[in-house]
């Protein structure tokens, strides 16, 4: 059979099967979203109620639930995947978010739909480096610095949850789900994670509508868990999750959203709640998915 065959065939069979959800979800698997549920829960009543600074915490709900549940089952904290794997693996998972960000924030900037370098932030940055950068060295000297040693200075805060979503959640549905569904309903999960940070303003100052926020936090996480999802159990190793997560916030918290100043409609389209980064995630989604019989050359 073809290579071209047998994808077709696969795809067949996972679009047939993509509403069957009647498979039993692994022990360890139940306990973890439960776990997660009601942790996440305290945590944002916490933040809501008390301060909102508590907030921050919450990103590291999914490792504690993770190492709970892990200690109240099998105690095997091996299948986390701590190993580090092929190197080119991590090093995809480092250059993949400047690839996608660039390139569609490049459209942004070209047609005007975002302005080239917020003053602000360029100040910000001379006054910081000593020199006096153009708007283009400073966007090429902060992404290289941020893809280098930002990556192992902020990993921290991507571990707190990538132990938990990719480590634990993401294995233990592959095991019974295969990847479509994987990806899927693991980026469910994680929008739905971040919903109260949209719902209650907890996290930002974007003024577009509510509901146009939480569709888009939707769809870029459920495009997300593709990449996610592919990355992890190609390389056997989370490593790749916590270094692809990290790499992404600095590359639009740390870096685009600060250097693109609004025009009109910028808000609606970058960021973690705006339409084009969506695109960009959602185009890098559909290249793996159909990369998606490489997985069977691997053990994770």
């Amino acid at each position: 059979m073809t290579n071209t065959a047998h994808l077709q065939n696969q795809t067949i069979r996972e679009t047939s099967n993509l509403l069957n959800t009647s498979t039993t979800m692994t022990v360890k698997l139940k306990r973890y979203l439960i776990t997660v549920g009601i942790l996440a829960t305290v945590v944002y009543i916490m933040a809501l109620t008390v301060s909102e600074d508590l907030y921050g915490i919450v990103q590291f709900v999914p490792l504690a639930a993770a190492l709970g549940v892990i200690f109240s089952t099998d105690k095997n904290y091996k299948e986390i995947g701590w190993k580090w794997g092929k190197t080119k693996y991590q090093l995809l998972s480092d250059i993949l978010p400047a690839i996608m960000i660039l390139s569609i924030y490049g459209i942004i900037w070209a047609t005007g739909l975002g302005g080239y370098g917020d003053e602000e932030y360029l100040q910000m940055v001379r006054d910081d480096s000593g020199f006096d950068l153009s708007a283009t060295q400073v966007l090429l000297v902060t992404t290289l610095l941020n893809l280098t040693i930002g990556i192992p200075l902020l990993a921290i805060f991507a571990i707190g949850e990538e132990i938990g979503w990719r480590g634990l959640m993401v294995p233990e549905m592959y095991k019974t789900y295969g990847y479509t569904k994987t990806s899927l309903f693991s980026g469910i999960i994680w929008a739905v994670f971040h919903w109260p940070l949209v719902i209650f303003a907890l996290q930002t100052d974007v003024d577009t509508p509510l509901a146009y926020r939480l569709l888009m936090v939707t769809i870029q996480a459920i495009a997300l868990g593709f990449i996610f999802t592919w990355l992890r159990m190609k390389s056997g190793s989370v490593w790749t999750a916590v270094i692809f997560h990290t790499s992404l916030n600095l590359m639009t918290q740390g870096i685009v959203d600060q250097f693109t100043y609004d025009t009109g409609p910028t808000e609606y389209l970058i960021g973690e709640m705006g339409l084009f980064p969506a695109i960009a995630y959602g185009i890098v989604a559909l290249v793996v998915w159909f990369k998606r019989d490489l997985l069977n050359q691997t053990t994770s």
